[in-house]
C-alpha cells in the first residue's frame, strides 16, 4: 500500500512541477511517508522513474487493449488503429515535460521490454485489424 501511496505522490509531484528538479523529499512529503520508506520501495530514483514510466505504460496499454476488443467490424479495424496512432501521440503530449524524463532522461538506457510497450501494442492492434480482415483487400490487390 506504501509503494503505491508513494508512486501516486511521485506521480503527482513530476507532472506538477518540473521534473527535473523534483527530489526525493518532495515525494515523500506528498505521500505523508518518511523518506527512508521511499529506499524500501524504492533504491534509487531511477526505480521510481522506471515505476512510474511502467505505471503510464501500464494503464494506457489497458485503454488500448479495452478498445481493440470492441472493434468488431473489417473496416472499424482501419479506424481503431487510426485512432489509437492519435491516441499515442496525444498521450505523449499530455505526458508534456514528464514524457522526457520518462523517456529520454535518466532512465532512457532501460529498454521497454514489457507487454505494455509501444512495440507491442501496434503489434496487437495490427494482429486485430488482420484478424477481421482488415488488410484482405490489400493483399488481393497486388
Amino acid at each position: 500500500m506504501r509503494r503505491a501511496e508513494l508512486l501516486a505522490a511521485a506521480i503527482r509531484v513530476l507532472q506538477d512541477r518540473d521534473p527535473d528538479t523534483v527530489r526525493v523529499d518532495e515525494v515523500t512529503q506528498a505521500a505523508g511517508t518518511a523518506k527512508g520508506n521511499f529506499y524500501r520501495y524504492f533504491p534509487s530514483w531511477n526505480e521510481l522513474l522506471l515505476a512510474v514510466r511502467e505505471h503510464f505504460l501500464a494503464q494506457y496499454a489497458g485503454q488500448v487493449r479495452q478498445r481493440l476488443a470492441a472493434v468488431e467490424e473489417r473496416a472499424d479495424a482501419w479506424a481503431a488503429l487510426e485512432m489509437e496512432c492519435i491516441r499515442f501521440v496525444d498521450l505523449l503530449i499530455d505526458l508534456g515535460t514528464l514524457h522526457k524524463v520518462l523517456f529520454h532522461g535518466p532512465i532512457a538506457d532501460h529498454p521497454i521490454d514489457s507487454p505494455d510497450s509501444a512495440e507491442t501494442l501496434v503489434a496487437e492492434a495490427i494482429r486485430a485489424a488482420m484478424h477481421r480482415g482488415a488488410f484482405a483487400a490489400m493483399w488481393m490487390s497486388m
